[in-house]
């Protein structure tokens, strides 16, 4: 523990402006992060989750300590950690092919709200050594995770006259060890009578040509038309 910071740890007016004004700088230096980066939660929402939990931590001391009060102090910093949780999931959102974005902004949310906890407690060495972390968490973690090559992701639409036809498509991704992260399969009218347009989401672990699995998916009897899209249309 750091010595020179005992004077601050209690509830008086002085301890209590530090503690909340460390809990908002801290908060907004995450903040300006996730900003920097374009995410859902910015500057304004980390600080006002690390202040408001530096406030919640306050008031359970003060309850404890100078009301009198016979109750656990802890159980007010539980509720918060608690109702971050709820605030963090606005920040997680599910694409169209099912990858999951924003749990790092949800993340440092609720981190930001036990930075503030820990600055409301009195524990600045703690909830500084958090924020640091958890800036080199988002920031520097981030440059190695650009560097580390990804599965690459493509979607086709393939037009088929049967049920059939689509079966046996999927068993031609299934021998190239392509994996199918999702389907849509609507029904297709056409002048040639009832057809099946399907849109195949695609992930290949291995190095693959995909104009040679094209080809050999589009020469599948039954199969009409077969073309790689851009984005899979989920309107």
């Amino acid at each position: 523990m750091l010595d020179f910071l005992d004077p601050f740890r209690g509830i008086d007016t002085i301890s209590v402006v530090i503690k909340l004004f460390s809990a908002a700088v801290l908060g907004s230096m995450i903040g300006l992060e996730r900003s920097y980066k374009n995410k859902p939660a910015g500057v304004r929402t980390h600080i006002l989750v690390s202040v408001g939990a530096a406030a919640a931590s306050l008031t359970g001391i003060f309850l404890h300590l100078k009301g009198g009060y016979p109750l656990d102090i802890t159980r007010i910093s539980a509720a918060v950690v608690s109702g971050l949780s709820f605030l963090g999931v606005g920040t997680i959102v599910v694409t169209h092919d099912y990858s999951v974005k924003g749990l790092t902004t949800a993340a440092g949310l609720w981190v930001s709200g036990i930075i503030g906890l820990c600055a409301g407690a009195g524990f600045f060495e703690g909830a500084f050594i958090a924020a640091v972390l958890v800036l080199l968490t988002e920031g520097g973690l981030a440059l190695i995770k650009e560097s580390i090559r990804k599965s690459p992701v493509f979607t086709v639409e393939v037009l088929a006259s049967s049920k059939e036809a689509l079966d046996r498509v999927m068993r031609c991704f299934k021998n190239y060890k392509i994996t199918i992260t999702n389907i849509r399969i609507i029904a297709a009218d056409t002048e040639e009578g009832n057809n099946y347009l399907a849109f195949f989401t695609l992930r290949s672990l291995r190095a693959l040509d995909r104009e040679m699995v094209y080809e050999e998916a589009a020469a599948i009897e039954g199969v009409k038309e077969f073309t790689e899209v851009d984005d899979l249309d989920e309107s």
